[in-house]
């Protein structure tokens, strides 16, 4: 029997985690527990490893030197230090002294103690409770963070984390050919909490390019297999449901599976909602063999690591997962088909797969489509671009089946649908060939007007203010809906050179009476735009 890496215990025979640190189970003789092998490496891989930089925990670095050269791999390098805080400066350094010789990633090997995410203060204007967001990007990003310039957050190098030491997790994950299979035939289904529903469905339809839309299940009883492009709706379905059935779905290789449901900061798992009831959804050990899938996570927290036990995104890779895409921090999404924020993350990085595009540049993109969504109101795209990582090798990608339109419309033509005004505003620049990222953000930040100010109105002067909006009874309902109080709301009062409006910011008590929020975006006149949820638990 061998003894944990980490904290000496016993491992049992076959153990992936240590019962009693959580770290992935590798033993002090370096034997991992871990069954999974790499016999060889495509060219486009090995391409794509040679023009990397790995960052990786101090005591893994001469494992990953001994793997990547058994193979033939020279690296440009692998950063580490026995004190984890100075890996970001050694990395920073090393990122500007590489740049002219070949660099195209940057990888991290480790989890959040092993090599700390960056940590930067929340944008202002929501005020959840989020003081600070974690994000990996900036380990690919050559200038520093300005806060007043949300572009620094999107890197220069896609970056990517596999945040596992166990070193046959991090080969396979490695090494595996980058060229996946079409990303559209291979999605598989959603999960969405029920209040959702709409906006999972206007997802995954406009991904599919789908006009007739995509079949909602609300119960599981009806279904014996999951149908390829459901969306499946909890409370109805339970944990049990779905781990009863995702086996069999979950066995093709390379499929796509979206998360739109709740998350929390303290337990790993994830739970649906429908009028006060939060069922478990999803957990570790719901899929015991993911086989190269990738999961989008809208949830809160939907990407963190940090807890007593090993979370979903440590046990997916540790069970073959492949790519994976959510959030360090509490998340916002719609409820309706007017989607935004996480809900354009997921639906422009599946977009932008499909174009062709490694998993690192289309959540690039999509963080840039989410910067440019609306930007009197960017203190929710900000904490978006912040709190979303990628998890996985950034340089993967699947066969191109789709083309980018060459006209980008922020409306629709008069009288079309929310999910046509969605499909027209696909953004030319996903397809934008070679060019180097930061020409594209250039692009970008171009047709940005001038940063919003945000005023913040007392209460007697906010009720005043809002009793006089057009959307007066719509606003009203929708806070005593989700539990809120229009009493105790917080009313802003935004603007910059081309536009102005308001934000209002309803809390309640949701899932063990934490915490959510709801934030409604009101235009000038007082007509409701859009309605954000927080996703948290």
């Amino acid at each position: 029997m061998s003894n944990c890496l980490y904290c000496n215990t016993s491992l049992n025979p076959g153990a992936r985690f240590c019962k009693n640190c959580g770290k992935p189970a590798q033993s002090a003789g370096g034997t991992s527990q871990a069954q999974v092998s790499v016999t060889s490496i495509s060219g486009t891989t090995r391409v794509a490893l040679n023009a990397t930089l790995f960052i990786c925990a101090h005591h893994f670095a001469n494992s990953l030197r001994t793997s990547l050269e058994a193979k033939g791999i020279r690296s440009l390098g692998i950063i580490s230090d026995a004190d984890a805080g100075r890996i970001q400066q050694k990395a920073k350094m090393a990122l500007q002294t590489q740049r002219t010789k070949g660099l195209k990633y940057v990888c991290l090997i480790g989890d959040w103690d092993e090599v700390p995410p960056f940590v930067v203060p929340a944008p202002e204007g929501i005020n959840d409770g989020d003081e600070f967001c974690r994000t990996d990007a900036l380990y690919g990003s050559i200038s520093d963070y300005d806060s007043e310039d949300i572009f620094t957050a999107i890197p220069d190098y896609p970056v990517g984390r596999i945040p596992s030491t166990n070193i046959d997790v991090v080969c396979a994950t490695l090494m595996q050919s980058t060229e996946l299979v079409d990303s559209e035939k291979l999605f598989l289904f959603g999960v969405s909490a029920y209040q959702w529903n709409e906006a999972t469905e206007t997802i995954v339809s406009t991904f599919l390019n789908s006009v007739d839309g995509t079949e909602l299940i609300q119960e599981p009883e009806s279904v014996f297999d999951i149908p390829t492009a459901s969306v499946l709706s909890s409370p109805d379905w339970f944990e049990e449901d779905l781990r009863s059935r995702v086996q069999k779905s979950a066995s093709t290789p390379h499929g796509i599976i979206l998360f739109n449901v709740h998350g929390g900061a303290d337990e790993p798992y994830w739970v649906g909602e429908r009028d006060g009831d939060y069922p478990k959804i999803f957990e570790p050990g719901t899929v015991q063999s993911f086989n190269a899938s990738t999961i989008v996570c809208e949830a809160c927290y939907g990407g963190a690591l940090g807890y007593d036990e090993p979370s979903v995104v440590e046990h997916f890779f540790a069970n073959g997962g492949h790519t994976f895409v959510g959030s360090s921090t509490i998340a916002y999404g719609s409820p309706y088909s007017s989607i935004c924020a996480a809900d354009y993350i997921a639906l422009y990085f599946l977009e932008a797969l499909g174009q062709g595009k490694t998993t690192g540049e289309a959540l690039n993109y999509a963080k840039l489509e989410v910067v440019t969504e609306d930007p009197l109101y960017d203190f929710i795209g900000q904490k978006t671009v912040l709190s979303f990582n990628l998890f996985g090798a950034p340089w993967h990608f699947r066969k191109k089946t789709r083309v980018a339109p060459t006209v980008r419309e922020s409306t629709g033509p008069s009288g079309a649908s929310l999910l046509d005004q969605i499909r027209n505003r696909r953004s030319p620049l996903i397809d934008s060939g070679n060019s180097p990222i930061d020409a594209i953000r250039e692009q970008y930040r171009a047709r940005l007007p001038e940063k919003s100010k945000q005023f913040l109105l007392d209460k007697a002067e906010a009720l005043k203010t809002i009793r006089g909006f057009k959307d007066f009874d719509l606003i009203d309902n929708q806070v005593s809906e989700w539990g809120g109080a229009l009493d105790d709301a917080i009313l802003s009062f935004l603007s910059n050179e081309n536009d102005s409006g308001y934000s209002l910011i309803s809390e309640a008590l949701g899932f063990k009476n934490a915490k959510k929020t709801m934030i409604l975006l009101i235009d000038a006149q007082g007509n409701l735009k859009k309605t954000l949820t927080s996703k948290g638990m």
